[in-house]
């Protein structure tokens, strides 16, 4: 399947706003580890809105639709980013259709490559 397919299923189930007024700058004190990395040091933006939109739409798409979950985590990815943008301007909503479908194809084409999407 071709992304312009994929992207053109997944966009709709967004919705026509996504909305981060609870968002806020999560500032850690110290660095941290996960099984993979450690962390920076930088801060993060965090929304639970924007979290739950997301939970919500990979529930909607079935288990063996692995291409329609990672757009969805794609997009998430970018919606995140340009919320923690945004949120920083005051603005605190945009609609999905204002993010450049390039710039979630260049993250689409990223994450595919990664180790656990290679069978994809």
């Amino acid at each position: 399947m071709q992304f312009q397919e994929i992207y053109d299923r997944v966009l709709p189930l967004w919705g026509d706003t996504i909305d981060f007024s609870d968002g806020y700058i999560i500032q850690p004190e110290k660095k941290f580890k996960n099984l993979k990395k450690e962390a920076d040091n930088s801060d993060y933006f965090y929304s639970k809105k924007l979290s739950n939109q997301w939970n919500a739409l990979e529930a909607e798409i079935a288990e063996e639709d692995a291409e329609g979950r990672l757009m969805l985590w794609t997009m998430f990815q970018i919606y995140q980013q340009h919320a923690r943008q945004k949120f920083e301007q005051n603005v605190l909503a945009f609609a999905p259709q204002e993010i450049d479908k390039a710039e979630i194809e260049e993250q689409f084409l990223k994450n595919v490559k990664e180790e656990e999407w290679e069978d994809e």
